[in-house]
């Protein structure tokens, strides 16, 4: 059922309708919001960017909830009564109102152009925009100790029901920095460095309730936003970076025993990109051994020998000390 401003809005003649590749009526209301004001700097001499990750410096902004309804209506005539009143009804709002869904009762406005379209027979379909200027993100940080393909501070996605489809623009080199110099009679130049690379990611989440897909994506949504970088392996890489854009939620199905979303992630990398130092060693074929000093695998012909930080030699493939 859904309401807005405590009115149903079947009393409108709206049906619900469904958003595009889903078969519920709500888009939007999973996505999470941008971050507000500048979130990092790019030093024209250095690689990548600078990130502003502190506490006091994430702050998030709103996010865009569209309804999609099927108005009926006995004729054309009556479809377009039902509209206006719908319309001076939305008139009367002086602040934010309540759309309640089945989905999560949300502080909305009316946004833009509420696209009505009269498709015959007293029918018309109905696109209203909301704006939820404010989103509560509560849910508990996640914590992990996964240490293979596809995690984010050791969270595995598979442990939030997440499945990893694409990743895109990982190989490639970003733009370079705008360059600032002053040339007469030629074309005039200045060599900068490169910019920083973002990776967008795409996931589908899948669950076998409501409840759990929602509570999964948010889990997501609040690692993402707390303090600090994080730290991904999405192509048997280390990466520090930071998320700055949101993410956006797309394509949910919402069926008995299993429920579907795909969510599109943007990260930016934090200096030139390249892989961090894990806090564990890892043999040839990217498997973790030592962490802590303590053996989690051991695979005495996968490597010659063990480094630390340093790149100095720890213990041969006969488990010697040689610098220990």
């Amino acid at each position: 059922m859904y309401k807005l401003n405590n009115i149903e809005l079947i009393n409108y003649g709206i049906h619900a309708g469904r958003a595009s590749n889903s078969n519920i009526a709500l888009s939007g209301f999973l996505d999470m919001p941008a971050r507000l004001g500048k979130t990092h700097h790019d030093w024209s001499d250095e690689l990548g960017t600078e990130p502003y990750v502190l506490a006091e410096e994430i702050r998030h902004g709103g996010r865009d909830i569209t309804f999609y309804g099927l108005m009926e209506g006995e004729d054309q005539a009556d479809a377009i009564n039902r509209v206006q009143e719908l319309y001076l009804d939305m008139h009367k709002f002086t602040d934010l109102v309540a759309l309640q869904t089945p989905w999560g009762t949300f502080n909305v406005y009316v946004k833009d152009t509420v696209e009505g379209k009269y498709i015959g027979h007293g029918w018309a379909t109905l696109q209203i925009v909301f704006r939820e200027p404010v989103v509560t993100m509560a849910a508990t940080i996640p914590t992990g100790t996964s240490v293979g393909l596809y995690n984010i501070d050791n969270v595995g996605y598979s442990d939030l029901g997440a499945i990893v489809t694409n990743v895109k623009d990982n190989f490639n080199r970003p733009a370079t920095k705008s360059a600032h110099f002053t040339a007469y009679a030629t074309e005039g130049y200045q060599v900068t460095k490169m910019g920083p690379i973002k990776i967008v990611q795409t996931l589908y989440f899948v669950a076998p309730d409501f409840d759990t897909l929602k509570g999964n994506v948010q889990k997501f949504q609040q690692l993402l936003a707390s303090p600090g970088l994080r730290v991904i392996n999405v192509d048997n890489m280390e990466r520090e970076c930071f998320n700055a854009e949101g993410f956006t939620v797309e394509d949910i199905r919402i069926m008995e025993g299993q429920c579907v979303c795909k969510l599109i992630v943007p990260l930016i990398m934090v200096g030139a990109g390249v892989p961090v130092e894990p806090a564990y060693l890892l043999d040839n074929s990217g498997d973790a051994i030592l962490a802590n000093i303590n053996f989690i695998k051991v695979d005495k012909y996968a490597l010659d020998f063990i480094t630390d930080n340093d790149g100095n030699r720890l213990i041969t493939n006969k488990f010697e000390d040689i610098t220990l």
